[in-house]
Parts: C-alpha cells; sequence; structure tokens
C-alpha cells in the first residue's frame, strides 16, 4: 500500500532480502532489472539480489517514487572477506572463518559469500531439532506444574525434574554458551539475561526437588506454598527455553 509522502516522512522502499525499509534519497545500492529499479539497504542485499533475482520478488513499500519497486535487503556487512567468512547481521565488524554466534549479541552468523545455492544453515538445523524436543518435554512439565492434583507432589516434582532437566541442560545450551560468552566479552546482551532466567529457575528447583525427597522439613518458607507444598519452577525454564528457542527458529528462516 502506498502512502502520501510528507516532508517528515520521506519516500520509502523496502528492499527483496530482508525487508528493511530504505529511505529513497539516501539509497547508495541499486539495481536494474526488468525495467524497475530497486534499492538495498547494503551492497550485501544488491549481491544477493543480483546473484538471483527471480528469488526476490518485489513488495509493497510505505512510498515508493516513479520507477523504483519495492524489494527486500540484507544486512550490512564487512568487505573484502575471503570466501567461507561468516559474519553478524547486526556487526559486520565480526568476521569469522566458521558459522557461530556473534560475540557481541549472540545473534547467528551468516555468510558473507553470495551464491545461487545457499548452504545448509547448521544453525537452523541445530535450532530446530532442540526446538521439537524441548518442545515434546516442555509440555508434559506445565501440564504437570498447572493441573494441581493430578499426581503426588512428591511424583509430580520428580516428574517435572526427570522432563525439565534435559530442556535446560541440552535445549538451552547455546543460550548458557551465548550468554557465558557475553560476560566474558563484557558485552551483557539478551542471551545473558536469559541463561541467568533460566538457570536460576532451574538450579534453585532443582535444590527443592532434593530436599523434597530428602528432608521435606528443612525446605525454607520461601519455598513453599499456601499449603505448605514446596514450589519448583521447571515448567518455567521448560517453557521459557522452548519458547527462545522457536524464537531463534523463526529468526533464522526469516533470514
Amino acid at each position: 500500500m502506498i502512502h502520501p509522502v510528507t516532508e517528515a516522512e520521506p519516500a520509502r522502499a523496502v528492499d527483496p532480502v530482508c525487508g528493511m525499509s530504505v529511505t529513497l534519497a539516501n539509497a547508495k545500492h541499486r539495481a536494474d532489472t526488468d525495467g524497475r529499479t530497486e534499492v538495498f539497504c547494503s551492497s550485501r542485499c544488491r549481491e544477493r539480489f543480483i546473484a538471483d533475482p527471480q528469488a526476490f520478488p518485489p513488495r509493497v513499500a510505505k512510498a515508493e517514487a516513479p520507477g523504483v519497486a519495492a524489494g527486500v535487503v540484507a544486512h550490512a556487512h564487512a568487505h573484502g572477506a575471503g570466501p567461507g567468512s561468516w559474519t553478524c547481521p547486526m556487526h559486520p565488524e565480526i568476521v569469522r572463518e566458521r558459522q557461530g554466534s556473534c560475540p557481541i549479541c549472540g545473534m547467528a552468523l551468516e555468510p558473507m559469500t553470495v551464491s545461487r545455492e545457499q548452504p545448509v544453515d547448521e544453525e537452523l538445523v541445530m535450532m530446530t531439532r532442540r526446538l521439537w524436543v524441548a518442545a515434546s518435554l516442555a509440555i508434559p512439565v506445565v501440564v504437570l506444574a498447572m493441573v494441581h492434583g493430578l499426581l503426588p507432589g512428591a511424583s509430580s516434582i520428580a516428574i517435572q525434574a526427570a522432563l525439565g532437566t534435559p530442556v535446560v541442560l541440552w535445549g538451552a545450551a547455546p543460550f548458557f554458551a551465548r550468554g557465558w560468552a557475553s560476560l566474558v566479552q563484557r558485552s551483557p546482551n539478551m542471551f545473558t539475561l536469559i541463561a541467568l532466567g533460566i538457570g536460576v529457575a532451574w538450579s534453585s528447583s532443582i535444590v527443592v526437588a532434593g530436599l523434597a525427597w530428602l528432608r521435606p522439613e528443612s525446605i525454607p518458607a520461601a519455598y513453599r506454598g499456601h499449603d505448605g507444598a514446596p514450589v519448583v519452577y521447571f515448567e518455567a525454564a521448560a517453557a521459557i527455553t522452548a519458547l527462545v528457542l522457536l524464537g531463534q527458529v523463526l529468526e533464522l528462516r526469516a533470514r
């Protein structure tokens, strides 16, 4: 849909690879194809488009100028990278020889070289596998936690611990690694908070679960409900892990 352009809202177009909105007056990267001009946010977007224009159909922009169609842009990348180089969409100064995560923001790196046949996204494959396993284990944990009286207290806690622990220790392993890397780099990011939240919820619950079986009377009042039953947060740790994995999968697919 095209909107009228005002002085406060300059003409803009959407680039055909990542969907970023580009101000037409400031667009430095352009390409002509099929009688129309595409604009891009970076040289990386332009390179990907030129490699296979048919893969990026035009999209409706907020405001188009005559002869300029919308497209989708990619993220800005460093120049002069060799083959097999990977970089961060948000921090182009980060260049690595293999796929991984950005030490600054934790985002998955993407290839800098352009080809018609994109390589298998190992990050997406890994996150998708973890998502399916985490979700299948997290759902029963949430059900046990929400439906009181479904099982006896101690048995319910034991099952939640058994199902929730693999979700946290295996499913959330990439988040703990990125959270630790952010502390080492002294650059806290969202993975710092995610790792902290999941880790505290799980570790405190493990302690309470152990006490519930060994010495129930020693559980602090702060970790007991109104009925005196032990309170654990395995469902919170498992659900957060599954939801963050879902977000990562959706983000990687969008890229």
